[in-house]
């Protein structure tokens, strides 16, 4: 073949492998482009997702901290109201305690104004513990507070079979038979040098009396200006 074939030959070769590079070139650069704009697409995606999750984790982390408050409020109010239920409970307690005080200061005050008692049944039981000792002398002296015990207890003694005389020396009589003493609580005197002879009646009038709820005590007198009888001092009761 002659050369101007090959040369044209050549020539349409390198003119169709130029259109080729050219075409595929921009195939390139479209598909390039494309895939660029896909990529940039995906990434503001993400932009915005990330933003958006950003956002929400931001809410979240204000929610719990707003629940934080709430709780750390709650367990505060509940700290308070434990402390107010608590002194409202001493306030109670102190209320009822002093409630109870006064309420046995006002019984003492009520036992003290209504004296010493012997109801019928102790005094039965008292003048059955005394019969053996019958013809035991004894006299009174009384609080004038406590008249109503004292002409008690004189018949409890006398229905015994005791003798009452009348006290010594020129007091001003109870009743016309007890020398006035203004003595609390009740005591059971006794001379020593007769302690051998009418101590036995002492101590059970005494434990008789405290059987019955009524504290009673003897009392030895080393110095007695009436020591023939038992003295039978009937004082008021304490508070």
């Amino acid at each position: 073949m002659p050369l101007e074939w090959w040369k044209t030959l050549f020539e349409a070769g390198s003119a169709i492998l130029l259109f080729l590079a050219l075409m595929f070139g921009a195939g390139a650069l479209f598909t390039s482009r494309r895939m660029n704009q896909r990529q940039a697409a995906r990434l503001r995606d993400f932009d915005k997702e990330l933003i958006d999750a950003k956002a929400e984790l931001a809410k979240q982390q204000e929610r719990a901290a707003n629940a934080e408050h709430d709780a750390t409020e709650a367990k505060k109010a509940a700290d308070l109201y434990r402390l107010q239920i608590a002194t409202a409970n001493a306030q109670a307690a102190e209320a009822d305690e002093k409630a109870e005080e006064e309420h046995l200061a006002r019984v003492r005050l009520e036992e003290r104004l209504v004296g010493w008692k012997l109801d019928a049944s102790a005094q039965t039981r008292l003048v059955d513990k005394l019969k053996q000792y019958r013809n035991t002398p004894f006299d009174l002296r009384a609080n004038p507070v406590e008249t109503t015990f004292m002409e008690i207890l004189d018949a409890v003694l006398r229905s015994a079979g005791w003798t009452r005389q009348m006290p010594s020396g020129d007091n001003v009589l109870l009743d016309g038979k007890a020398r006035v003493n203004y003595a609390s609580g009740i005591t059971i005197e006794i001379a020593a040098y007769r302690v051998g002879d009418l101590g036995p009646a002492v101590e059970a009038l005494v434990k008789g009396l405290n059987a019955e709820g009524i504290p009673a005590t003897s009392q030895v007198a080393l110095q007695e200006s009436d020591p023939s009888v038992i003295h039978v001092v009937i004082g008021g009761k304490e508070l």
